[in-house]
């Protein structure tokens, strides 16, 4: 091998590993997950999740991703944000809401609570809702006032009609 063709190979592997280190870099920049679309189906976001290199979109509840630092770590720091924000936002809703009420003549007002979580509804009158303190913490604050309207309402009935 001549001299001149050891520097053509030589100009040759370097330029290849150049090229090689460049593409490795940007390789490195890509992020494993990327969201695709947030959907927002009864109260509740949901995120489509693309994995890259796949085309594969699967959905996840932004509490699913926010739970798994490991998971959280394969996106990019705009998608982190995101998550970390619809997450905030499922956090802060209470977790009782009042749906309806009726009136009893015996129990007074009865107020149906519903369970965020679990969809289950609970019969409480206003005053078991304003002793039960945890209850009332996790409801929103216009419903825990609209609580506290009607237990007393209700109080103020009984010290004019005690029969009641």
């Amino acid at each position: 091998m001549s001299g001149k063709n050891k520097l053509k190979l030589h100009d040759y592997l370097s330029w290849l590993f150049k090229k090689y280190q460049e593409l490795i870099s940007q390789i490195k920049d890509i992020p494993a997950y990327e969201i695709k679309d947030i959907n927002f189906v009864n109260g509740t976001h949901t995120l489509l999740i693309q994995i890259n290199g796949t085309g594969k979109i699967v959905p996840y509840l932004p509490q699913e991703i926010a739970n798994d630092d490991a998971f959280l770590e394969k996106f990019s720091t705009k998608d982190i944000r995101t998550i970390l924000y619809l997450n905030f936002e499922e956090l802060k809703k209470p977790k009782y809401t009042i749906v309806g009420h009726k009136f009893s003549e015996k129990t007074k007002v009865i107020l149906c609570l519903r369970d965020r979580e679990s969809g289950e509804i609970k019969n409480l009158t206003a005053k078991e809702i304003s002793i039960n303190k945890d209850v009332l913490k996790q409801c929103s604050p216009e419903d825990a006032h609209r609580v506290g309207y009607l237990h007393a309402t209700d109080e103020m009935k009984e010290e004019e009609f005690p029969d009641y």
